[in-house]
C-alpha cells in the first residue's frame, strides 16, 4: 500500500540536503551523476530516487545510525570540535542537527518502506512536536501549514509498518 504525505523537508534546506546526500552516500549510491554521459544520468539518486530501495537502506541502516550517534558525541565534546569541513558530519553543531538528520532518515525510511529503528522514531516524535518545532522561528503565515505537515509526518511515523511505502 502506498499513500501520499505532505513533505516535511522545510526545516533548513542546506542541512536537509547535506543529510540526504550523506545517507545516500552511506548506502553506496551516487547522489549526483559522476559523468556527463547521458547513459549514466539515471545512476544518480538526485535524478532517480527509486535507486534507493528498502533492501539497500536497511543494509546500511545500522552503520548510518552508528555514524549519527558518533556525530552526537562530537557535539557534546568540545575537544572534538571544530572538525574539518571535509569530514563527514561537519554540519552537525547542535542536538537539533541530529534531530533534523533523523527526520531526513525517517523520510527515506517512509519512502522505501524500510524498518524504522526506535532511536529514529523517538528522535522524530520528540522534534516534531509543535512546542519543539516552533522554536525554529516560523513566520505566522507558515505556522498553520507547518503544524499540518508535522502532524501528518508524526502520524506516518507512528503508524509506519515495514514494507509500507509512503510517498513524500
Amino acid at each position: 500500500m502506498t499513500y501520499k504525505l505532505t513533505d516535511i523537508r522545510y526545516l533548513d534546506s542546506l542541512r536537509d540536503s547535506v543529510w540526504e546526500r550523506f545517507f545516500i552516500k552511506q548506502c553506496g549510491l551516487l547522489y549526483y551523476s559522476s559523468s556527463e554521459c547521458s547513459s549514466d544520468i539515471h545512476k544518480s539518486y538526485y535524478i532517480n530516487n527509486e535507486l534507493l530501495t528498502r533492501e539497500i537502506l536497511e543494509s546500511s541502516l545500522d552503520e548510518i545510525i552508528d555514524k549519527v550517534i558518533l556525530f552526537k558525541d562530537f557535539i557534546s565534546n568540545p575537544v572534538l570540535r571544530p572538525r574539518n569541513p571535509k569530514y563527514d558530519g561537519y554540519w552537525v553543531i547542535s542536538e537539533d542537527d541530529i534531530h533534523i538528520g533523523f527526520q531526513i532518515l525517517g523520510v527515506l525510511i517512509l519512502q522505501t518502506g524500510s524498518y524504522l529503528p526506535k532511536i529514529v522514531e523517538d528522535s522524530i516524535l520528540c522534534s516534531t512536536r509543535w512546542n519543539y518545532d516552533k522554536e525554529r522561528g516560523w513566520s505566522k503565515p507558515l505556522e498553520k501549514e507547518r503544524k499540518k505537515n508535522l502532524d501528518q509526518f508524526r502520524h506516518a511515523i507512528m503508524t509506519h509498518k515495514r514494507g509500507l511505502v509512503t510517498l513524500i
